[in-house]
């Protein structure tokens, strides 16, 4: 996709497929969360993560920010805080927590059918 002469960016229509599983992510504790708008994030060389769709940071401005920002180190000194995010469509999810996410799946067409049964119930 080219937006001007001095613009390129590389796109990809995003195909959803009713067969895959759809992830849960649950953080028992955390010490910090937040969602921007994907519009308006910054992207430096100073952010290193590993992953795409789920990534895991080693050097982020946000761990500094919470770090700065918090008692979380002083409380739980033994332990490490990790920086986890997701890039999502619209916005970006950053989570701090000291423990990882329990991750379950359940099948795109039982949320369908749940979502649409509490619908009838509640327009009935």
């Amino acid at each position: 996709m080219r937006i001007t002469d001095e613009v390129e960016i590389e796109a990809f229509p995003i195909e959803v497929d009713d067969n895959l599983p759809v992830p849960q992510l649950d953080f028992e504790t955390y010490v910090a969360y937040s969602i921007i708008n994907e519009s308006f994030t910054v992207m430096d060389d100073y952010q290193i993560f590993e992953g795409n769709i789920f990534r895991i940071y080693s050097e982020s401005g946000y761990m500094d920010f919470t770090k700065e920002g918090t008692i979380a180190e002083d409380v739980f000194p033994e332990k490490q805080l990790v920086h986890y995010q997701i890039p999502c469509l619209d916005h970006i999810v950053d989570i701090i927590s000291y423990e990882e996410p329990k991750i379950t799946e359940t099948k795109r067409m039982d949320i369908y059918e749940k979502e649409h049964r509490y619908r009838c119930s509640f327009v009935c």
